[in-house]
């Protein structure tokens, strides 16, 4: 389906809680998604608020991979 096509992949780090980066990614995703391109939400830290889940509805989320028992960004997956 998309063989000979390169991919790109863009991640969101941080140096700490609650400054707004996965509120800047939801919405920078849902505007790449709005003008067609695939769009696959890796993790979300599982205290995210409401607000955080409705940014993320409707959105193809990747299952985490499993590293020594914990659930984990799966990085070959994506």
């Amino acid at each position: 389906m998309y063989a000979g096509k390169k991919g790109q992949l863009k991640i969101f780090f941080g140096y700490t809680e609650n400054i707004g980066k996965t509120r800047a990614m939801l919405k920078a995703a849902q505007d790449a998604s709005a003008h067609g391109m695939r769009v696959l939400i890796g993790t979300v830290a599982s205290q995210a608020g409401e607000e955080l889940r409705s940014l993320m509805e409707g959105m193809e989320t990747l299952p985490p991979a499993m590293t020594g028992g914990e659930p984990s960004f799966d990085l070959d997956g994506a």
